[in-house]
């Protein structure tokens, strides 16, 4: 099938170019995840294929997440995180696209003509940049702006 040769094809350039980066940082992968406990924090990474990807053009972006457990517990009387953690039941998420210079959803497109090497390297420079920057701001309760962003 077409569309599964371009799903691995777009989880290969996400292997490659988020791989390297986040293992450096401590990351552990779990199926197309990434997570790391980091101080206080849940960090989580992952990748989300585009719902209307077709034969010849497959789209993805990146969620990020950091969750508390300890805050998780007193909104919720426990903690709802699974074991292997997911960005969607994070208490502080974002799409990559925000956290980059535009400020504006992000989607990269592969196709067949795709150079998987050039995405990958944009990934890996995203991921240190914009991604691990972001993140380093929830490592603990007290070192989060909890106004950052008011308006």
């Amino acid at each position: 099938m077409e569309y599964e040769r371009e799903h691995k094809k777009i989880r290969q350039i996400v292997d490659r170019g988020l791989g390297p980066c986040l293992t450096s940082a401590s990351f552990h992968k779990h199926g197309a995840d990434f997570s790391r406990k980091y101080g206080e924090a849940l960090h989580v990474i992952d990748f989300q294929l585009n719902k209307w990807n077709t034969n010849e053009l497959g789209k993805f972006t990146l969620n990020i997440g950091a969750h508390f457990t300890s805050v998780a517990a007193l909104l919720f009387g426990t903690d709802p995180m699974p074991v292997n953690p997911k960005e969607s039941r994070c208490l502080l998420r974002a799409r990559v696209g925000l956290l980059m210079p535009e400020h504006r959803d992000h989607w990269w497109s592969v196709t067949s003509e795709t150079d998987s090497d050039s995405v990958s390297e944009e990934l890996a420079t995203v991921c240190s940049s914009y991604v691990l920057p972001w993140l380093e701001q929830f490592k603990t309760l007290a070192h989060v702006d909890w106004n950052q962003g008011a308006e």
